[in-house]
């Protein structure tokens, strides 16, 4: 019933404004430049037309005038946000220590003869005999031994505990020259260099290291 009222008055106010342009519209209109009486009555019956059936459709259901200029484009700009792409972080490369097989060698804590002749792939024997020592004598920390590189292979199996682990729990009294001789085969350089730490650095007992 409202929605009819406001039609009808629609109507009325479109019948009004016809009626008092013809009423002021001159009998002849030259061209010049001024706006034609015969454009502003179709523009206001264009543009009253245009609410009537707004109203008759109730706006799309409900909707307002504001929501219809909405639906087809009137809206403000839409601002896009683009969110930057993540680069992925870069792995920290692991040194690679060379492994070379020295001419001498001073013995470190929890290193021995039979160690050595294992890591560096020479027959123990052959250590003992060039440095005159027994396989039982004690060997103490910053003793040098000669080291034959021309000597034949080491008798026996190498690697003592399989490896690659990758998490060894390091015991009280470790250090990276004990843990290789504990494995067999490896330089403590290479464990070093595996958890990013220095030969010389002290292990922490309990803590967790790669055996590579």
């Amino acid at each position: 019933m409202k929605d009819m009222k406001k039609i009808g008055s629609i109507v009325i106010a479109i019948l009004l404004m016809t009626a008092m342009i013809s009423c002021v519209r001159p009998a002849s209109t030259e061209n010049n430049g001024e706006v034609d009486a015969d454009s502003q009555v179709d523009s206001i019956i264009r543009s009253a037309a245009t609410q009537t059936a707004m109203a008759a459709e109730g706006l799309g259901g409900g909707a307002s005038l504001e929501d219809e200029m909405t639906a087809v484009g009137g809206d403000p700009a839409v601002v896009v946000t683009i969110a930057p792409t993540e680069v992925p972080a870069t792995a920290t490369p692991v040194p690679t220590p060379v492994e070379i097989v020295p001419n001498t060698h001073t013995i470190q804590e929890g290193e021995f003869p039979f160690c050595l002749a294992r890591r560096f792939d020479i027959k123990a024997e052959t250590l003992l005999t060039v440095n005159g020592v027994t396989s039982g004598q004690v060997f103490y920390p910053g003793y040098e031994l000669i080291i034959p590189v021309d000597a034949s292979p080491f008798e026996g199996n190498r690697q003592l505990r399989v490896h690659p682990v990758e998490s060894y729990t390091v015991q009280s009294g470790e250090t990276f020259s004990s843990i290789a001789c504990f494995f067999g085969d490896l330089y403590p350089e290479s464990i070093a260099a595996a958890n990013l730490m220095d030969v010389t650095d002290t292990l922490v007992t309990g803590s967790t290291i790669i055996i590579p």
